[in-house]
């Protein structure tokens, strides 16, 4: 048997100076498991992350040995012996194979079978091939595997390179390499990796002559993934198996029925929404990444590319339907190029319209570009990929304008247009929790995956609130809190908080912050829209948890009819006593099949609750039994009046427009005569009206009024 040679368990590869470490990966290797294997196609940055961790590891005291498997005179049963011999001495080691292919598959089993058991040697393999044997070893071997979908950049570490200031430095830590920031893996060039003349004709970046005036250029390829998809796709359909999947796991590419989809991988996406707006990064940039990626932005994530138009100043677009729609919208920058590919600019251009509409506020204009979007998604064949995102904003509109169940139809054709597509499941899951159907729930947050959008968030928040799990709530919402209240669905965001906020102590503070929030949104919310109901029904149900009742009372008599309000009006009643009133706007809920599940079975039990302070013992059982074949949740018997929430009962006190006038003008210093003065009528009349109000108030002085008044919450 042949001895290793000393070089090969000592020298490591020479690594470009400016080459950054990448603390994340470091500190999986670090775990030092039994082992490690490093699998994803050559150039991913196998070699660099294993040599950095060797001289790391090194650098602190372990005894680390390195054997490159490909650099000739390979003797896999001298490399069997020397691992055989690290596990026997007891000590704490590591043997870092780089190139491990070149043992082929009889090598590799029994290098991984040696550490079987062990708790000292940790052995580390970079492999491009997925060999099975190793693989189904892993399974008897504590191990991890880093595949090329782990060793893609992450938006920090996207951030970082964005920040290099010179050019140079950036190629320098990438070593030329930009195919892997781009789409997450390299492209395979003749050695199975990115060649600098292969890089070059993809991304049309001279990488071996940036100068100067090109290195906004080469920033924006590596920061803004800057190659059309008619470039990227043929290149990354040369991929099978193992890569590709690792890029469908990045997420840059999704396979579809009709073909290789490339996308904007969330670490990009997130790299940009974080530097929106930012002078550090420079309308420059922003522009070269749209100029040749905004269609995937389109179909991938329109709020984002939305914000990230409005930050440009308004140029002449090219020519073309979408193009064109972009600018009526207002939506558009300097040198956007119309979508490459699509045979559907229409429906694309409805996208764009109903996106517009929503974030303007204009309900009506976004129905009406739904309805005509509509007749475009079955004619002539569109992508898969164009129908999902105007079924996804088709929703998201209806959904805004308080038809749930259009919302829900738009969604489930969105899941139905592409395999594994998660974003609508978690609108869905959405959708579920908000009517309080906790089995759909639970069966789209499945589909939905390890999705963490605003939607899948809020959905589990609801789901956590509802079986009164506030700590799992207020984690889901905590995180969501973070970015949500930016987002198309900052009123859940909003409203979710002060749901949970009504399970505890802090109900004032969270209606302090509740009206601050709905201050600072106020224009997305217009009248008619689930945004305005949804924070409406919050605030009422926070006036009535701190004993506001009659400040509830003022506020409903503005709010637009609908099940919600009937449903707090019927609250009121019952903890003012007014039964007969309670009845009948309960009843209203109750019983019509169209209303919201969850607000019928809150009906339910706030009709069993007032028959049985009538004294109506058989209405109350029948109301009782009927909610319990609905299986009502933890929370709802919480907000039963009397109950942890909500006070038994309530004072309300109902004053006529003209006694609110000379409320208003009492806590000022006008005496009675200014006050007849400035309501044209004569101080009789106004004495005979303070008279009322003091009544009213429970007051005899002024001063009492006042106080009363602002207890109440008829006064600010």
């Amino acid at each position: 048997m042949s001895e290793l040679p000393p070089d090969q368990l000592t020298d490591l590869p020479r690594l470009p100076p400016s080459a950054r470490a990448r603390p994340r990966l470091l500190e999986r290797l670090d775990r030092w498991l039994p082992l490690t294997v490093l699998h994803a196609p050559g150039g991913a940055g196998k070699t660099t992350l294993a040599a950095q961790w060797t001289a790391a590891a090194r650098g602190r005291g372990e005894s680390v040995a390195w054997y490159d498997a490909a650099s000739g005179g390979v003797d896999p049963a001298a490399l069997a012996s020397l691992t055989s011999a690290l596990v026997g001495s007891g000590r704490r080691a590591a043997l870092v194979v780089d190139r491990a292919d070149a043992l082929g598959p009889g090598g590799l089993r029994t290098l991984v079978e040696r550490v079987r058991g062990s708790s000292s040697l940790h052995l580390v393999v970079a492999l491009r091939a997925g060999h099975a044997s190793v693989l189904r070893l892993r399974t008897e071997v504590e191990s991890q595997v880093l595949t090329g979908a782990d060793l893609a950049l992450d938006a920090d570490e996207l951030l970082q390179l964005v920040d290099v200031p010179a050019p140079q430095d950036l190629l320098a830590w990438t070593d030329g390499h930009v195919g892997t920031v781009v789409s997450g893996l390299p492209l395979p060039g003749a050695g199975g990796g990115w060649s600098r003349e292969r890089a070059r004709a993809a991304l049309g970046v001279r990488l071996d002559e940036v100068g100067s005036g090109l290195g906004l250029e080469v920033l924006a390829t590596v920061a803004g993934s800057a190659v059309p998809s008619a470039t990227l796709a043929p290149l990354l359909a040369q991929l099978d198996g193992d890569p590709l999947a690792d890029l469908e796991q990045v997420g840059s590419v999704e396979v579809a029925d009709d073909g290789l989809l490339v996308r904007t991988a969330p670490a990009l996406r997130e790299v940009l929404r974080r530097r929106v707006g930012l002078d550090a990064w420079g309308a420059d940039l922003v522009g070269a990444v749209l100029r040749l990626r905004w269609w995937e932005l389109l179909r991938d994530d329109p709020a984002l590319l939305a914000d990230l138009l409005t930050t440009l100043a308004d140029d002449p677009v090219e020519a073309g339907p979408l193009a064109t729609q972009l600018r009526v919208e207002g939506l558009v920058g300097p040198a956007v190029e119309p979508a490459p590919g699509t045979s559907r600019p229409d429906l694309a251009a409805c996208t764009v319209r109903v996106l517009a509409c929503r974030r303007r506020g204009d309900l009506p204009g976004a129905r009406d570009a739904v309805r005509r979007g509509e007749a475009l998604t079955t004619a002539g064949r569109p992508e898969a990929a164009v129908v999902r995102r105007f079924a996804l904003e088709a929703g998201l509109a209806c959904f805004e304008a308080g038809d749930v169940e259009s919302a829900r139809r738009w969604w489930l054709r969105a899941h139905a247009a592409l395999a594994g597509e998660t974003e609508a499941a978690a609108l869905l899951a959405l959708a579920a929790a908000l009517e309080a159907d906790h089995q759909a729930l639970a069966s789209w947050s499945g589909w939905a995956g390890h999705d963490e959008s605003d939607a899948h968030r809020l959905a589990r928040a609801i789901g956590a609130l509802d079986r009164l799990e506030l700590a799992e709530a207020g984690r889901e919402l905590a995180a969501v809190a973070r970015t949500g209240l930016a987002g198309d669905l900052w009123y859940l965001v909003a409203a979710v908080g002060a749901e949970l906020a009504l399970m505890t102590p802090a109900r004032s503070e969270a209606l302090h912050v509740l009206r601050q929030q709905r201050a600072e949104h106020a224009l997305r919310a217009p009248v008619g829209s689930m945004a305005r109901c949804t924070l409406d029904t919050a605030e009422l149900d926070l006036l009535l948890a701190t004993g506001r009742a009659t400040e509830a009372a003022t506020v409903l008599e503005w709010m637009t009819d609908s099940a919600a309000t009937r449903l707090v009006r019927g609250r009121l009643a019952l903890m003012a006593g007014d039964l007969e009133v309670a009845g009948a706007e309960l009843a209203a809920v109750a019983h019509p099949p169209t209303s919201p599940r969850r607000l019928r079975m809150e009906a339910l039990l706030l009709t069993a609750e007032t028959h049985r302070r009538a004294d109506r013992t058989a209405a109350a059982r029948t109301a009782g039994d009927e909610l319990t074949l609905r299986a009502p949740w933890p929370r709802l018997l919480e907000l039963v009046p009397g109950g942890p929430v909500h006070p038994a009962s309530v004072e309300v006190v109902q004053l006529t427009s003209r006694e609110r006038e000379i409320l208003e003008m009492l806590r000022g210093p006008l005496p009675r005569d200014s006050i007849a003065a400035a309501l044209f009528v004569s101080t009789n009349t106004v004495k005979t009206q303070l008279q009322a109000l003091y009544r009213k108030l429970g007051a005899t002085t002024r001063e009492e009024a006042v106080s009363r008044a602002y207890a109440l919450g008829l006064l600010d």
